[in-house]
């Protein structure tokens, strides 16, 4: 069978076990639950620009076959979505300063998704890819269905578009992502250390952050749990699933 590459989906767009304070714009949809950003520090700022979506309480519970609606340019409401938190207010989409996070060690917020205790296990135990080089990161454009850990800080800058919503990634950076580029991940993206980010990053799935997200750029993150479902289980490496196989005398 396949080894899952995700061994808890994610249920919301953004996670950072430090605190949140986006200086450029951040754009955080979630068209299928009431949460948006969850972190364990503070949400400072979410950038002079930036805003949270979520469903339009008129609108019935959607299938998780159905993909996120575009949101509205600005902080307003649509026929699909309201607006709750801007850089003047903070809505009730946002839990931030939660010891419950805060607290967390990074292994054990990085074995509750994974089932993994670092990034080199995961590599050794679950990646369907090879380990990818920081410098090498912008040669992955096209890439889909693959599970993989960067070896270390992102810091160039970068243009490529991975994954699909029929075929994401889980992409594991072991260490820092910052630097620019116009990039678009469709899939789970967990940074084990901070992001501080210019250009453009739109990630369709879910982001987890182990330090803090900070950035001149616009980091745009659209929940999908069709994208989230089918990283934890169509992506993985091909092994013995245990328990499978039973031997009777």
């Amino acid at each position: 069978g396949t080894v899952p590459a995700i061994s808890n989906p994610v249920t919301m767009p953004l996670t950072s076990k430090g605190a949140v304070d986006v200086q450029g714009s951040a754009t955080i949809t979630n068209y299928y639950n009431n949460l948006t950003v969850w972190s364990g520090g503070s949400l400072s700022n979410i950038g002079n620009s930036g805003k949270t979506f979520v469903r339009n309480p008129n609108v019935p519970p959607p299938a998780s076959s159905v993909p996120p609606p575009t949101p509205p340019s600005a902080c307003s409401s649509s026929d699909d979505y309201v607006c709750l938190t801007d850089k003047n207010s903070t809505g009730p989409d946002v839990i931030d300063a939660d010891p419950s996070l805060s607290n967390l060690t990074p292994a054990i917020l990085f074995n509750l998704y994974f089932g993994q205790v670092d990034a080199a296990a995961y590599s050794a135990n679950v990646a369907s890819m090879a380990d990818v080089a920081p410098g090498n990161v912008g040669t992955l454009d096209g890439v889909k269905q693959e599970s993989f850990v960067v070896t270390g800080s992102i810091t160039d800058n970068m243009t490529f578009t991975i994954g699909s919503r029929d075929q994401p990634v889980v992409m594991i950076v072991d260490g820092n992502w910052t630097g620019g580029g116009n990039t678009t991940v469709y899939g789970i993206v967990y940074v084990r250390g901070n992001i501080a980010l210019t250009g453009t990053k739109t990630v369709y799935g879910g982001m987890v952050v182990e330090g803090d997200v900070a950035g001149t750029g616009s980091l745009d993150i659209i929940y999908d749990p069709l994208v989230s479902d089918n990283a934890a289980n169509n992506v993985g490496r091909a092994g013995s699933i245990p328990g499978s196989w039973r031997d009777w005398k």
